[in-house]
């Protein structure tokens, strides 16, 4: 899209709907703690290939087109593909619009930022 020119509000939507997606597959993830870890050492640690699995597994129930994988060790990166029918654009041949969305989710436990 040449600079200047905004995106008409239906590719806005579906973008906003792909990142949203990406993030519910991610946050799924995000809450697999590694149960052996925690009930010998106490320590709870999310297992991230538990979190990859339940991110994909998110996104297979949905049907959803996806990538998930490892950032680091202590992080899972969901990206998530979206193709949705168009109800005006159709008239002028655009019968879907395809929108992107990723996310991260940090693989921690308990409470962390700012007065934690």
């Amino acid at each position: 899209m040449p600079a200047g020119q905004r995106a008409p509000a239906g590719q806005h939507r579906a973008a906003e709907n792909a990142n949203a997606v990406a993030q519910e597959a991610a946050r799924a993830g995000a809450g697999m703690v590694n149960q052996s870890a925690a009930y010998s050492t106490g320590t709870f640690v999310v297992d991230q290939a538990q979190a990859i699995s339940a991110a994909r597994a998110y996104l297979a129930a949905n049907h959803l087109h996806c990538c998930v994988a490892p950032q680091g060790r202590q992080a899972i990166r969901v990206t998530v593909r979206i193709t949705e029918p168009t109800s005006v654009l159709s008239i002028i041949g655009i019968d879907s619009m395809t929108s992107v969305g990723s996310a991260t989710a940090s693989l921690v436990t308990g409470v962390t930022g700012p007065g934690a």
